[in-house]
Parts: structure tokens; sequence; C-alpha cells
């Protein structure tokens, strides 16, 4: 998933437009993101701000801040949707009949970009729309260092796409949880039956994540909008029992 060097293909690399989440470039993932970089909000007046870079009076390249997303600069932020580890594992434990067993799967490293969450972080304007607890913290006079940005009756853009939105989703999941009870031979041999059992199953009961309100298990690009409902394949897990 790495672009290596060939001489038939550089020229194409260094041609490619990027993506609203990625760019190909030569010696980097296709998974690595590339996006404008959030620089948090102005406590004097509550506009976002992002980075951008600049020449200074010795022409050297330095970020500075704007609060323009337009002039806004892309860059690899040294974060991937792979993550360095994942796998799962289970274990069982059983005594006089009764046995409980789990299974769980894990995830470290890897991030994601939530499209979901931008759609409750909003001006108000949009009618029955629901908000995010977040927008208690908005920025006001009195509430100035904050990473919400003021209300406004103009766009100011600061749900666009960059780092504002980007997320460790390192978690760990309770995949399966089952509580059985094996009745006794000697009971079950009067009903002539070799075996019963009585048992209760979950899935999903119990997930730990950095992040709240997305479901850490999405797709390879590490972008989610709207999963559980558009992408039939890729449902959000329910809890069941």
């Amino acid at each position: 998933s790495t672009l290596m060097r060939s001489s038939a293909a550089s020229d194409v690399y260094k041609r490619q437009p990027q993506g609203s989440f990625t760019k190909l470039q030569e010696g980097r993932s296709v998974y690595d993101f590339y996006l404008k970089e959030w620089a948090g909000v102005n406590p004097d007046n509550g506009e976002p701000l992002w980075y951008m870079n600049q020449k200074d009076e010795n022409s050297h390249t330095i970020k500075v801040t704007t609060n323009d997303y337009s002039k806004a600069n892309y860059y690899f932020v040294n974060k991937s949707s792979l993550p360095k580890v994942y796998g799962g594992f289970n274990t069982s434990f059983s005594y006089k009949g009764i046995e409980l067993s789990a299974m769980f799967s894990y995830s470290i490293g890897g991030y994601v970009y939530d499209r979901d969450k931008i759609m409750i972080l909003h001006s108000g304007s949009a009618a029955g729309r629901s908000w995010s607890t977040e927008m208690l913290d908005r920025w006001t006079p009195e509430n100035r260092y904050t990473d919400v940005p003021a209300l406004s009756t103009t766009s100011n853009q600061w749900t666009s796409t960059s780092t504002r939105f980007l997320y460790n989703n390192s978690y760990l999941r309770l995949k399966n949880v089952m509580l059985s009870y094996s009745l006794p031979q000697s009971l079950i041999r009067r009903i002539s039956l070799s075996n019963l059992q009585i048992f209760v199953q979950g899935d999903n009961l119990l997930t730990l994540s950095g992040h709240q309100g997305l479901d850490p298990e999405q797709g390879i690009t590490g972008v989610t909008y709207y999963l559980s409902l558009i992408h039939i394949s890729e449902p959000t897990r329910p809890r069941l029992i």
C-alpha cells in the first residue's frame, strides 16, 4: 500500500491531484491522510483557524494561522487509516454445568475521519437537525478558550474538511458473550434427551473507544459518511441479546 519509485510512474504521481482526504505521493501509503490542518479557535473573536505556509524574512517557509479556509495549505499529517495492530481473542470459564464465554476484537493506532459528526455541528440554521452537546462549549466572550467557534449567521467554513474531525480509532469491543447452563444428565435422561442447554447470548454489548458516537468498525479508507444508512454491506453493528 506504499507507492515506490519507478521510472514509468514517477511523473504520473507528481501530476496526481489530491482527493478530499488523501493524495498519491511516492513513498507514502495510499491510506495516509492529506488534509488542511486545524489550528483551533481565535480566543479574541471566536473565528476558526487553520494553518498555512508563509515565507519569513529569510525566505524560509513557516506555518502561520489564517481564518480564511481557502488559503489554508494541505499537509500530510502523519496519520493513517491503517491500524498498527488489530485482532481478537476469546476466553471461557466453566463450573458445574455453567459456562461463560466471551469474544473480543480490538484495533490500535488507526485514525478515522468522522463526517457524520459534522452534520450535528452547525450554526443552527438547519431546521429540525439535532445539535451536538459540543455546541454548548462554543466560543462566547465569557468562554474564550475552546475548540468550537462562535455561532455565526454567515458561513465560516469551520466544518469543512480538516484535521478537526480526524480521530484516533483505537477500540476494544466485546463482540459476543454467552452464559449457558447444561442440565445434569441424571435429569434429562428422564425425558429421553442426551443433552439440554439453556443459554443467553449478546453481541456488541460493550465498546471502549476514545471517540463517542461512532461505530469504530469502519471501512479501510478511514472515512465515514452515513455508513449505517447507505452502505448496506457495512451497517452499524447493533447490540443484540
